[in-house]
């Protein structure tokens, strides 16, 4: 039975979803990353999001990643589901397929396309809450949706027992701490960072923790990150968030378009360190081997800094 008290915390990666030539799964490669991030000591796994390239790939693949993932991680950590659509009904099948897979939560952002007004956001989000088998975690992610959860409609949704916290990647540092004041008196309630370059002052402030999708690359670094600064040691966590916000120049900015040169450089990072190979689902295409060698020479040199700081 799902757990309807589930508390997120940590370090929680946007998982990279690993694809083989044909766009078809890398079975081996997702069993590589599983047990890359696990090893790293990240606190849960969240399969299907941005990072992970959910919206652009077949139902029939997102179903067959759903089922490996939760049969890799056995329970170890919790496995949480991207159902975003423009379609209820498919974010609900999702959600049914997460439950019988054995994944702890699913993750909805606004559907997008059609705008809407916060309304017809809130109405969407709580037909979602109220039908789905597992917990929900609310994505507010504009840039991507083009339409918002706004602070009310987080606090309207979070009146059903269902939703249990929020990942706020909108980038906007006032809303977020608005969320933090808003919730911080609810111990049952999640409030994740999604922009990683911001997890130590998030949670320094008292986030719960962080979607950190450069953790596919790096979880020993960004789990050092969360530690420190959940123990309050501020010195340690900037040192460390120093060294992490240098992925975004080396790693994240080597394609030609952002913020699709996340994903791109995702997948390139991944190659060089034999996880997995740098395929894209359509329409992104992989980098060249030329970029690809730029982020191999730029993670190693990363993965020493993080070394040297003790990670």
């Amino acid at each position: 039975m799902p757990d309807r008290d589930l508390k997120l915390s940590g370090v929680i990666p946007p998982m990279a979803t690993p694809l083989d030539s044909a766009g078809g799964l890398d079975i081996d490669g997702v069993e590589r990353l599983v047990a890359k991030l696990i090893g790293g000591g990240v606190h849960g796994l969240f399969v299907l999001g941005t990072t992970g390239e959910g919206v652009s790939l077949a139902y029939r693949l997102r179903l067959q990643l759903i089922e490996q993932v939760c049969e890799l991680v056995e329970g170890r950590i919790p496995v949480l589901v991207g159902v975003t659509d423009t379609s209820l009904a498919e974010s609900l099948e999702l959600a049914g397929a997460a439950y019988g897979a054995g994944a702890d939560a699913v993750v909805l952002a606004p559907p997008y396309y059609l705008p809407l007004d916060s309304v017809q956001v809130e109405t969407h989000a709580r037909r979602f809450a109220e039908a789905s088998p597992l917990p929900v975690v609310l994505y507010n992610i504009p840039s991507c949706t083009h339409n918002a959860f706004d602070l009310l409609t987080i606090q309207r949704c979070r009146e059903l027992e269902n939703v249990i916290g929020v990942k706020d990647s909108s980038g906007d540092m006032e809303f977020f701490g608005e969320l933090l004041s808003t919730f911080r008196d609810e111990p049952g309630f999640s409030v994740m960072i999604g922009p990683e370059n911001q997890i130590a002052s998030a949670v320094l402030a008292g986030a719960d923790g962080g979607v950190c999708g450069g953790a596919n690359l790096l979880p020993h670094l960004f789990v050092g990150i969360y530690e420190a600064a959940a123990r309050g040691d501020r010195a340690t966590a900037e040192q460390l968030q120093a060294v992490a916000n240098r992925l975004e120049q080396a790693v994240y900015r080597v394609g030609p378009s952002w913020p699709t040169s996340i994903m791109q450089g995702v997948k390139a990072g991944l190659e060089t360190l034999g996880i997995a190979t740098r395929h894209t689902a359509s329409p992104i295409d992989p980098l060249d081997d030329g970029q690809v060698e730029q982020i191999r020479i730029a993670l190693e040199e990363l993965a020493g800094d993080a070394v040297r700081q003790n990670v």
